[in-house]
């Protein structure tokens, strides 16, 4: 699971990135987060947004983990987002993650700042723990806050 999620994660970043998706958005922002949540791959991470109107799709690396990610804004300033993170994080769900989110940024999307938010979904987790798959693989719920910051 994790080789895929890493595959997936570096093809997206490149993808997000290329000249082609930019030239074809010219009007749509890409920008960085670093913080800690589930929708920066666990613990602690940094998390690529490319903005398309009121969508954001996202890629995040952390010190534990990864995921992929979709916000929708709700609101014409861009403060109030509901979205969905896929992933995985070593600590608690190494076999894998689903969770939605809300997120808040008190300055609006397109300005530099804080963002908070919560987390609720499910996540797989073996007895074996990262470096291996032993024994029964288990489903529990998952919830976290997340805070970051955005530059």
């Amino acid at each position: 699971m994790v080789k895929i999620l890493f595959v997936l994660l570096t093809s997206s970043f490149a993808l997000l990135t290329s000249s082609t998706v930019q030239a074809e958005y010219v009007a749509s922002p890409s920008s960085f987060t670093v913080g800690a949540g589930y929708q920066y791959g666990g613990v602690l991470g940094a998390r690529y947004h490319f903005q398309h109107d009121s969508h954001v799709f996202s890629a995040a690396l952390g010190l534990v983990g990864g995921a992929l990610g979709y916000q929708y804004f709700v609101d014409e300033s861009q403060s109030h987002s509901f979205g969905l993170s896929l992933g995985s994080e070593a600590l608690t769900s190494e076999d894998g993650f689903a969770v939605i989110n809300y997120e808040y940024y008190p300055s609006g999307f397109a300005q530099s700042g804080w963002q908070f938010g919560v987390s609720a979904g499910l996540r797989r987790e073996d007895e074996g723990g990262s470096f291996g798959d032993h024994g029964d693989t288990k489903t529990d719920p998952a919830a976290m806050i997340s805070v970051g910051y955005k530059f």
